[in-house]
């Protein structure tokens, strides 16, 4: 069955500190040359031991170590990311990396933020909890600047792997928290990894008349019709526009759309100089191309609006295959 969908440094890492200390005061009374030292690792050890003048000494033995000792979490195994139960104290998360977390109590959330790179069309992320244990993960993905949620999505079995998607924007900040859904019984472990992939589309920015991009009269060009998340909410539709300008003369000039995603309804829109629309052409049947013909009534620079018509393919979702207009290129050519 699959899962369901709705739409710090460690502090505790000196928590062993104090655990050799009580061999130090056997040491005062004798001035010993090997009183306890605070161990650095996780607990304290008596440098002296049993050679102590004042006393033995071997009691502060019992915190020996060689690095921060990290909590013991009730899932039995260590877990460097807490505390980060809200999401004012995330855990840093870097893309690409594995790290392990423990649902510890029916309350207990865990929470991680990232930032992703300031690629010019941005890109899309797909998170995998894995190797859960017996219990409900439920994932929620929230975008930073409104803390509002993006996506939502939830086991509907005990350790069943839970997995999204969502379409990013360059350089935005992304919150995921991770707690328990439902049934609630014992606390268990479960595998994080969160992959980006940059779009690589050499045309953008140009989401606006006031930002197109130059494009040759009869060589044709490949683009996406993409946008990410900036908010909780989906992408504005205009988020999704490309606009370009091309350099005509006059005559009848033909605009091709083709190879559009399975997923949209390509949309078709030209301009003159001085923002008059000369022409519309659209489909209603998703992946279907679209050719638009029209006058050129005299030499000069015009633009071409190309995009999706009513309703756009999704921006998140559930993991298991991404949307195709995350990974197929429309082509343009405009010809006279």
């Amino acid at each position: 069955m699959s899962a369901c969908t709705v739409t710090s440094s460690n502090s505790s890492a000196n928590s062993g500190g104090a655990t050799g200390l009580s061999g130090g005061s056997a040491n005062s009374a004798g001035n010993s040359t090997g009183g306890a030292v605070a161990g650095s690792s996780g607990g304290s050890r008596a440098v002296g031991g049993a050679n102590s003048l004042g006393g033995a000494g071997n009691a502060g033995m019992s915190g020996s170590g060689t690095g921060g000792a990290a909590t013991v979490d009730p899932c039995g195994g260590v877990d460097p990311t807490e505390p980060n139960n809200s999401r004012d104290n995330s855990t840093a998360y870097t893309l690409g990396s594995t790290i392990r977390g423990c649902v510890s109590s029916t309350t207990d959330h865990d929470f991680y933020e990232l930032t992703v790179p300031a690629d010019a069309a941005g890109g899309y992320m797909q998170i995998a909890v894995t190797n859960v244990g017996p219990g409900n993960a439920d994932v929620h993905i929230y975008s930073v600047s409104d803390n509002g949620e993006i996506y939502r999505r939830y086991a509907q079995s005990e350790g069943q792997n839970v997995s999204a998607f969502v379409a990013v924007a360059k350089g935005q900040k992304y919150r995921v928290d991770i707690g328990d859904f439902a049934g609630f019984q014992v606390p268990y472990a479960y595998t994080l990894n969160m992959a980006y992939t940059k779009l690589d589309d050499s045309f953008e920015p140009n989401d606006t008349r006031d930002s197109p991009t130059a494009i040759t009269k009869g060589t044709a060009i490949d683009a996406y019709v993409f946008a990410g998340h900036t908010l909780g909410s989906p992408p504005a539709s205009a988020a999704y526009d490309d606009w370009y300008s091309v350099s005509l003369a006059i005559g009848t000039t033909t605009v091709k759309l083709e190879n559009v995603p399975t997923d949209t309804n390509g949309d078709l829109k030209v301009f003159d100089a001085g923002g008059t629309e000369l022409g519309h052409k659209y489909q209603t049947t998703q992946g279907a191309s679209v050719t638009l013909s029209y006058l050129a009534p005299a030499a000069g620079t015009y633009y071409v609006k190309a995009g999706g018509f009513g309703a756009l393919g999704d921006a998140s979702g559930p993991g298991e295959m991404l949307p195709d207009h995350f990974t197929r290129k429309y082509k343009l050519t405009v010809s006279q």
